[in-house]
């Protein structure tokens, strides 16, 4: 391996590690708040975006919120998504807000 394809492999990693800690950081703020979320669940958000969600709910395994703006919209809007206490999204549902 050349130097380039290490210090490539090197940044990589570095971003790998800093995006799970950012998710396990989000992770455990919503279990302050008594949410699960399984690990392999994915929630994509803009910096706008507001997300709620009720304590004692859940998000399942291979679960998908996608809170992004639509890519082909003319104006940006900001998604929000209210869920419930006590609401148990299971595994493998695509929500798109």
């Amino acid at each position: 391996m050349g130097k380039p394809v290490i210090l490539r492999y090197i940044r990589f990693l570095q971003r790998d590690v800093q995006d799970r800690y950012r998710y396990f950081r989000f992770r455990q703020q919503w279990e302050k708040k008594d949410v699960q979320i399984d690990p392999t669940a994915v929630i994509r958000f803009s910096e706008g975006s507001i997300l709620e969600i009720g304590p004692g709910s859940t998000i399942g395994a291979y679960s998908i919120l996608d809170l992004l703006p639509y890519p082909n919209s003319p104006s940006v809007s900001h998604s929000s998504l209210t869920i419930g206490s006590r609401v148990a999204i299971n595994e493998f549902n695509n929500i798109r807000v």
